[in-house]
């Protein structure tokens, strides 16, 4: 399986393909596809976007969800369920470890408008290989997450940093956002400005850093 550019002969081999496509044996599988997926990552330059339509469960759910964790670093996911019992915990799960979107489409609804909110949102710009550099602090950096994930126009991402200490050698220091090892933007910001009494932000930061080296762990384990 491999990308090829969109032109109406593509199309129409795609469109043969479907009507050549069988489901007639129950349940439903994820579990196989999606591991091919995760062996064969996009290009170094490329970000991927799935979309899986379900209307029903499956038997693993959890391990389906973590599996695309895994690989939620250059894959996005859309989810469809359709029906009346599509397993909710799949389809919410598989879009949320992956910064993707999930959809519930009530019987008998037209798909028409679920289908053209979930392409406009897939169909926006993104950038990879994406990562921020820390200068003027002499304390280790932790961040989480390590590997920054695709970035899409208008949507949200989460970085977390720690310090290994709240002694610093400067007052102001200076966060470069670099793409494919070229500086596209730059900050510069007092320490001061960013100390805040309480525990919040520390106990966020450190739960994600926690689920990331869990599932770095898991990782490894199923190499």
């Amino acid at each position: 399986m491999m990308s090829v550019a969109y032109n109406e002969e593509t199309a129409k081999q795609a469109e043969q393909l479907s009507y050549s496509m069988q489901a007639d044996f129950g349940g439903t599988e994820l579990l196989d596809p999606l591991r091919y997926l995760k062996d064969n990552p996009p290009a170094n330059d490329r970000s991927r976007q799935i979309f899986i339509l379900t209307d029903g469960e499956v038997s693993n759910t959890n391990e389906v969800i973590e599996l695309c964790h895994l690989m939620s670093s250059t894959t996005r996911i859309f989810t469809f369920g359709l029906g009346h019992s599509p397993s909710r915990s799949l389809v919410k799960g598989l879009a949320r470890v992956t910064n993707g979107y999930f959809v519930f489409i009530p019987p008998g609804e037209k798909v028409d408008t679920y289908v053209g909110s979930q392409l406009r949102r897939a169909l926006k710009p993104s950038i990879v290989n994406t990562h921020l550099e820390w200068h003027g602090l002499s304390s280790r950096v932790v961040q989480s997450p390590n590997v920054i994930p695709p970035l899409y126009a208008d949507d949200r991402v989460l970085i977390y940093t720690m310090f290994e200490n709240d002694e610093f050698d400067q007052q102001i220091v200076q966060v470069n956002f670099r793409v494919r090892c070229k500086t596209i933007d730059s900050t510069k910001f007092a320490l001061d400005d960013i100390h805040r009494k309480g525990d919040t932000i520390r106990r966020l930061a450190a739960k994600a850093m926690i689920q990331q080296l869990q599932h770095m762990k898991q990782n490894d384990a199923t190499v």
